[in-house]
């Protein structure tokens, strides 16, 4: 196996919210170090190091934006910690990412990481339950990942967010079950239609 490193494709849109450093410059910052910005926040990247990254025929400009790119670092450290993860778990949309902060602020990262079903109004479900199911796996001591209830609960989002699509204002309890099933990718069956609705009463999904 090879361990294949963030592309960047996400930390160069989000580093041109710093002032004058366009997608040339912050691509070039992106690739020089390799797709992580963790150099920065922890010291071993200093500021000369990343003014010659920048513009080294340029110097007193590239001086003046290093400046700036730590000091933007340091301000949304939660941001880019978000991103960073974002980008680790496979999301390469820049307007997808735009909108998960916008929605859930620099304390993202903690949240997406205890439920990232949270993600179902955000995203599609086609892209969240892949990578939701991941993670959730990854952290081990859950059961079956399939039926745990944080992804009934996001599959009940889910359904909940394509009834409002289609103009509806509720979701008649005789076709929950079997429209939360198909989501899973499990067979409707009284049983699991029953699991929904508790699940779902018990975490104010219904």
């Amino acid at each position: 196996f090879v361990r294949l490193m963030p592309s960047g494709k996400l930390v160069v849109p989000w580093l041109q919210v710093v002032g004058g450093l366009g997608p040339a410059r912050a691509k070039r910052i992106a690739q020089a170090l390799r797709g992580r910005l963790d150099g920065l926040l922890d010291g071993s990247v200093t500021l000369e190091q990343l003014t010659e990254i920048i513009d080294p025929e340029r110097p007193n400009l590239a001086a003046r934006l290093a400046v700036a790119v730590f000091r933007t670092l340091a301000e949304t450290k939660g941001e880019y910690e978000t991103v960073r993860w974002l980008e680790e778990q496979g999301v390469e949309d820049g307007g997808t990412v735009r909108r998960i902060l916008r929605l859930f602020g620099p304390e993202a990262l903690p949240l997406l990481q205890r439920n990232p079903y949270v993600l179902s109004g955000p995203l599609p479900w086609s892209k969240v339950d892949p990578l939701a199911l991941r993670i959730l796996k990854a952290r081990g001591g859950i059961g079956d990942a399939h039926t745990h209830p944080t992804r009934i609960v996001g599959a009940i989002d889910a359904v909940m967010l394509d009834a409002i699509r289609e103009g509806d204002t509720a979701v008649h309890r005789s076709v929950l079950g079997s429209r939360v099933a198909k989501k899973l990718g499990l067979d409707a069956e009284m049983e699991l239609d029953e699991e929904v609705v508790r699940v779902g009463m018990a975490n104010h999904a219904l």
